[in-house]
């Protein structure tokens, strides 16, 4: 196994250990001082919090750890390019149909609680609800894992890499409702990052799927709704949910894979012509 991999799997390992004993930590805390809590819950500041301790402090850990032992680790951070932005945020656009289709048959086996949070998060400023539910965990989660450790795979091809990434991303939200999406979104922003070079790209999808998501459950829907079926309790709402999901999702999938291969054309053409420049340059 490369020294790399080795390296992103110990990783990994501190990051799931970290996350579970934090959190249990964390839950004594808040529950020894109530008040520390309440003010945290009015606030919704404790999802910015836990993002930011739950990722960044960790990989900042790491990251100090290797800079000790003299080892060398550069995020790719290319700019993304006119092109790329538009093409990504169409993508992101085109992906929500198959992202509420896997959460919606997930809801069929475990308890979805993400409607909840969405609905507790209204009650803020859109532009706070984004900061806190969008923004917050594009830039912590994505540096983790689509900076630190896809590049610590980049040696095994982006397919493993990929799936491996997706894996990871699905099992650290220690939520078997998101497993599913989380792992196809983990995929699909690990393909994102190879292919433009920069983890900007992961990070812009990112912070559009789950801003788009915020933003439907701003919008009042009937009872009888896709997305109202979708979040029920009921096990034939959300079969009819998902019956009308499906429809959605191949109108959807054929124009996302049209975007997708315009994307990886483009950003081929874009890296041999930036890595023959770069070579003339020698």
């Amino acid at each position: 196994m490369p020294k790399k991999v080795t390296i992103a799997n110990v990783f990994m390992l501190f990051l799931l250990l970290y996350i579970i004993i934090i959190s249990d930590a964390l839950g004594f805390l808040l529950n020894a001082y109530p008040g520390l809590l309440a003010a945290l819950l009015r606030t919704r500041l404790i999802l910015v919090f836990q993002s930011v301790l739950f990722f960044l402090v960790p990989l900042v850990i790491a990251i100090s750890i290797m800079h000790v032992l003299k080892y060398r680790y550069v995020t790719p951070t290319n700019p993304l390019g006119q092109t790329n932005i538009i093409l990504i945020a169409a993508m992101s656009v085109c992906a929500q149909p198959i992202i509420l289709l896997l959460s919606a048959v997930s809801s069929l086996v475990f308890q979805n609680d993400v409607p909840g949070l969405l609905s507790w998060l209204n009650e803020l400023p859109l532009p706070a609800a984004l900061a806190v539910i969008a923004l917050t965990p594009a830039i912590n989660e994505e540096l983790v894992f689509r900076g630190f450790i896809l590049t610590h795979y980049s040696e095994v091809g982006i397919k493993k890499a990929a799936v491996i990434n997706g894996l990871f991303f699905g099992i650290v939200h220690l939520n078997a409702h998101q497993f599913l999406y989380a792992f196809a979104m983990g995929v699909f922003f690990a393909y994102l990052v190879h292919f433009t070079r920069s983890v900007y790209a992961s990070m812009l999808s990112h912070f559009l799927v789950n801003g788009v998501q915020l933003l439907l459950s701003y919008i009042p829907v009937p009872e009888d709704s896709v997305v109202e079926a979708a979040a029920s309790a009921n096990v034939t709402d959300m079969a009819s949910a998902i019956v009308s999901l499906t429809v959605l999702a191949l109108i959807f999938t054929p124009v996302f894979v049209i975007l997708f291969c315009t994307f990886v054309s483009h950003n081929r053409q874009r890296n041999a012509a930036h890595d023959l420049e770069a070579l003339l340059s020698i």
